[in-house]
This record gives structure tokens, sequence and C-alpha cells, in this order.
């Protein structure tokens, strides 16, 4: 049978001390947690802190309640998720990434995730996983950008189509739609004048729907 402790003093600085979970010492309670004494959880035979100040979080490996700032400088809400911070909100025109672990750029000009509201509405790549090993976090996508942008992959961007005169494309280099009076070239790369010869049968309005391409 062993003894344990259930009141402890102060120390010799007037700092006050608690029991620690097995009752056999006296630790001092966890500083910026807004938990009550009673209220910790127990982990591995120490206290643990269910819920830190605002703005901070409950780090396991350093057993501390640390700043939101320690996962990413624009991150401003933040909790714990197994021990481990993550982040819930950032400032700056960011936002947390798919795992939570640091904040990224809002994506502009993206017609299915509005930016005020995003992470919401943005589409989630699935991750890279070899020989059971994640090698390639999820990302964040837009899979729908305004007209006359497209999904950049290498810049994960809704980039501005290039070529003159499209108004909406695929790709840098690939045109799905002209402005009034043209059409896309067969290749995709530029926009042309549309037959205005009142001989060609094929209706103005439907080009290049109905026209024959042929080789230069």
């Amino acid at each position: 049978m062993n003894f344990i402790c259930d009141v402890c003093e102060s120390d010799k600085d007037g700092k006050r001390q608690i029991p620690s979970p097995n009752g056999q010492k006296c630790v001092y309670p966890i500083d910026n947690c807004a938990d009550e004494d009673d209220e910790y959880q127990e982990f591995n035979g120490t206290w643990e802190c269910s819920e830190c100040l605002s703005g901070r979080f409950w780090n396991r490996s350093k057993k501390a309640c640390q700043q939101c700032s320690e996962i990413d400088d624009l991150c401003t809400i933040c909790s714990s998720e197994d021990g481990v911070g993550v982040c819930d909100q950032c400032v700056g025109g960011s936002m947390p990434d798919v795992e939570k672990d640091k904040c990224i750029p809002r994506i502009k000009n993206c017609a299915s995730a509005p930016l005020p509201s995003q992470p919401e509405g943005l589409a989630i790549t699935p991750p890279v996983i070899v020989n059971n090993v994640i090698t390639v976090q999820s990302t964040y996508y837009c899979d729908d950008c305004y007209e006359g942008f497209f999904w950049d992959q290498d810049s994960s961007t809704c980039a501005q189509c290039s070529i003159f005169q499209c108004v909406d494309c695929s790709s840098d280099n690939q045109c799905l739609r002209c402005n009034t009076g043209l059409m896309v070239s067969p290749d995709g790369r530029s926009c042309i004048p549309k037959i205005k010869d009142p001989k060609c049968a094929v209706p103005f309005n439907q080009q290049p729907k109905g026209l024959t391409q042929v080789e230069n």
C-alpha cells in the first residue's frame, strides 16, 4: 500500500503546486491553461491541458500551452489534436492547408470557392502513397476557375489565359472559346476569324462546327 498526497503546499517562492496524477509528488499547474486543476487530463503519468487559453494549443512533446505562431507566423486560432498543434484560422489573406500545419495563400479567381469562404468549396487532391508512406501530402485546388482563367497545377493558382482574344481556356496553350467574331483554331492555340464568305453554307454563328479541317 502506498500513500498519496492530496494537497500540496506552495513552494518557497509562494508559487502554487498541485499533486501529480499518481499523488507521489507535487507539480506546478500548467501555465496558460483554461482548465481548472480538477479538469486536467492524465496522460502517461503527467497532467495535460484539455483547453489552452485563446491563441494557444497543447503541445504534448513540450508539455506546454504554446502560441499559435509556433505552428505558423500567420496562424491566429489553433487547437490540439492528439497533442499536436493544428491551425484553424490564418490572417493576411491566407488559410490553413489541408493538414492544418501551415498557412497558405487563398486561391484567387476561383468561381467554386469565393475568397472569404475558403477553404470551403475547394477540391482536395489525394495524397501520393509509395510503399505505404505518404510522399506527397494532399493539397487544395480550384476545380472551376472564373471565365478567362484555368487551373495551373505548377503555380497552384487560377492563371489567366494568355492566348490573344481567348475568353475561356483549359490550359495556357489550349483555348476553348474566343471573343465574338472569332473561333478557336484547329490546334486550339490561337483565335482566328470566322469565315464570312456568303458562299459558305456553315452558319457564321455555328462555326467552327461544320467546317472541314485541311492541312496547310
